[in-house]
């Protein structure tokens, strides 16, 4: 290419640059006005969201009163007041992002805005100019592969805002956003969107580590929620961490319980984070033999034995044994009908 082309197609590039910089100047211009931060559906979720915040933070302060005046080392001082320093977390970063949503650029930062619009007008201004005078320089073919060349380039800008339009974030499924921890145009990475789906609830449940064999994915739930205490909802554990979660020096396991459809119902009444009483069944048995709990002795692990009364006597009897809980067992063989079992020896006259 001669001098002059290449003078040409730069000239007309720089144009079409400064053409797309004072388009992003004016978006950038318009989105920061009070009124178009956010849609009036993400403010009113946002302060739907504080009021539910604000409650999860008066809760924890209330359970927290209970506690701190033992001394700092205590374990349920340390976590309530875990759970109340979390509250107020995500409270207040809740109302960060309502603050920013209602608010407009002050005096300072609409000058910049503004300064930014007359600088990209003032290049764009300057960068016509001097194509017109570019374009009556050189013949019509340096010209029309100057226009090639530029095209090319706009082509590849025409690319690039392409990528940028497929960066838009497309959630994974159909849900409600509960939290937002970013600011407009902070760069981001990893999860800072935390998003619900309310149509499917679910319950986070810790136990003691002590109940580790007590718990299973599949087993059945039964669940009483403090704000519905006449009714119980049916689930089933899908979710164990790998791991034991320690808080303030107890350790727990956590595990995730699904609803069955049929309580969805009334669950989806319930705000996000109410508190419930939980009931994992391990095993269910009907129809069975049960005797007390104090009836049975332990020969060995696994082994075990009942007082059976035979000829005003109790006699040892060896039984085999399925589940048992902390009041009954349940006695698979060893026993028939009519046999009366005795917690003890019975001393006869």
């Amino acid at each position: 290419y001669s001098h002059a082309a290449m003078m040409t197609a730069q000239t007309q590039l720089d144009l079409a640059n400064a053409r797309e910089d004072l388009k992003k100047a004016e978006y950038t211009w318009t989105v920061q006005q009070e009124g178009n931060r956010a849609s009036g559906n993400t403010i009113a979720a946002a302060e739907a969201n504080l009021v539910l915040a604000q409650n999860e933070v008066d809760r924890a302060q209330k359970e927290y009163n209970k506690y701190s005046g033992r001394p700092e080392d205590d374990p349920s001082r340390a976590l309530a007041l875990t759970k109340l320093v979390d509250a107020k977390n995500k409270r207040d970063s809740i109302i960060r992002s309502l603050n920013w949503y209602k608010g407009a650029p002050d005096e300072n930062a609409q000058a910049l805005l503004d300064a930014e619009i007359a600088t990209a007008q003032a290049r764009v201004a300057e960068l016509e100019q001097e194509w017109d005078k570019v374009k009556q320089g050189p013949d019509p073919d340096e010209i029309a592969k100057a226009e090639l060349q530029l095209a090319s380039a706009k082509a590849k800008l025409a690319i690039s805002q392409a990528n940028l339009d497929q960066s838009v974030l497309l959630a994974p499924m159909n849900g409600t956003i509960m939290e937002i921890n970013a600011q407009a145009g902070q760069t981001v990475s990893g999860q800072f969107i935390r998003l619900a789906d309310l149509s499917q609830p679910s319950l986070e449940i810790f136990l003691d580590e002590t109940d580790l064999d007590k718990i299973n994915i599949g087993h059945e739930v039964e669940i009483t929620f403090d704000a519905l205490p006449d009714e119980i909802f049916v689930g089933h554990v899908t979710q164990m961490d790998p791991s034991l979660i320690t808080a303030g020096g107890i350790s727990t396991i956590r595990a995730i319980v699904k609803l069955d459809e049929a309580s969805t119902a009334s669950i989806c009444r319930l705000p996000v984070g109410s508190n419930a009483a939980v009931d994992v069944i391990a095993g269910r048995a009907e129809g069975v033999v049960m005797i007390p709990i104090e009836a049975l002795v332990e020969l060995s692990p696994g082994e075990y034995a009942i007082f059976v009364m035979q000829d005003g006597e109790p006699k040892l009897r060896t039984v085999d044994v399925r589940l048992m809980d902390f009041t009954f067992a349940e006695i698979n063989s060893g026993l028939n009908p009519g046999d009366v079992v005795t917690t003890g020896i019975v001393e006869t006259e």
